[in-house]
């Protein structure tokens, strides 16, 4: 038995709204349930959640989408939904306290009309948060909002966009005259060399600390993830770059130059979703097994451009080392 949700609402007055009964716990005949887009799932119990698969064959403890019978891919929940039914990048997120936990493109789409607060339940980047919006970093790990980092535990609110200023009345400013040309003599104005930009550094672990200063004693100031790209300078075994305005220093040990060269990189979770577009509200044009090499065409915030399937896809930076 295979089942697709995708619409309409499944509502259980006492129960999970979607709940499979197995004979024996080797049974076989059920095979998957994928939920995505506009279905919506109420539970009528307030301790069960809304998915109960009886022959699941994904343990609790191990979790992950990729060994779990259950897909989540978007829709509307009335509990969490259990880390093992959904992708590690996939959006979960609660929006202004109603009670409602939204996946995928739905929790996007939610996000962009949000008016109070976000809170982050799954996934690595949230984007288009309105201004004057809480958002609260739930997860396990950093993510990005609106494009900048936030760390687990973390709330931040989204500011006001900058109003252009009025240009002020232009002064008078006195010309650079050179002495008459002669054609014998080279008279060239002096050109200022441009300077030479910093190389660019990548995280090749998991969560890599950023400290105040050039080693262990320093207090810390956050965390970034695999595959994020710092642009810095090194100094005795440390790179020193700018992270949320400030002076801030990584080991180099985790760092690797890349000076624009991204070839070798390759999945380093076990599954991972390649989409449409640099975000978890675009389609997934298909998948990536840890190991895959891939090939990068441009580098977005917490994003990668790659070559997939003769086109053109677009997969997370957390997950590529």
């Amino acid at each position: 038995v295979i089942v697709n949700i995708s619409d309409g609402v499944i509502k259980s007055e006492q129960g999970p709204a979607v709940h499979e009964y197995g004979t024996k716990p080797t049974d076989t005949s059920f095979e998957s349930v994928t939920i995505s887009q506009n279905a919506t799932l109420e539970s009528g119990s307030s301790v069960q959640s809304d998915i109960l698969i009886t022959n699941d064959n994904a343990p609790a403890e191990e979790g992950g989408a990729a060994d779990s019978k259950v897909n989540v891919e978007g829709g509307t929940f009335s509990k969490d939904v259990d880390d093992k039914y959904i992708d590690d990048s996939t959006l979960v997120a609660q929006v202004d306290d109603d009670g409602k936990y939204y996946v995928g493109g739905k929790a996007q789409e939610k996000i962009e009309s949000a008016t109070t607060s976000v809170k982050v339940e799954n996934g690595t980047s949230v984007s288009k948060v309105p201004a004057n919006v809480e958002v609260t970093n739930n997860t396990n790990n950093l993510i990005t909002v609106n494009d900048e980092p936030v760390s687990k535990g973390e709330s931040t609110t989204i500011p006001e966009p900058e109003q252009p200023s009025k240009p002020s009345t232009p002064s008078f400013t006195e010309p650079t005259y050179y002495p008459d040309y002669d054609e014998d003599v080279e008279y060239l104005p002096p050109v200022e060399d441009d300077e030479e930009e910093e190389p660019l550094y990548m995280v090749t672990c998991r969560t890599l600390n950023v400290r105040m200063g050039p080693g262990t004693s320093y207090a810390k100031l956050g965390t970034i993830s695999r595959g994020t790209l710092v642009q810095g300078e090194l100094e005795d075994g440390w790179v020193k770059f700018t992270y949320k305005g400030v002076t801030a220093y990584s080991s180099a040990d985790y760092l690797m130059k890349v000076d624009g060269d991204l070839s070798g990189l390759h999945v380093t979770c076990r599954t991972l979703n390649v989409r449409a577009g640099a975000g978890t509200e675009f389609q997934i044009l298909g998948t990536l097994s840890r190991g895959t090499e891939i090939s990068v065409r441009d580098v977005l915030p917490g994003w990668y451009e790659i070559d997939f399937l003769g086109g053109i896809g677009y997969v997370s930076s957390a997950y590529i080392g």
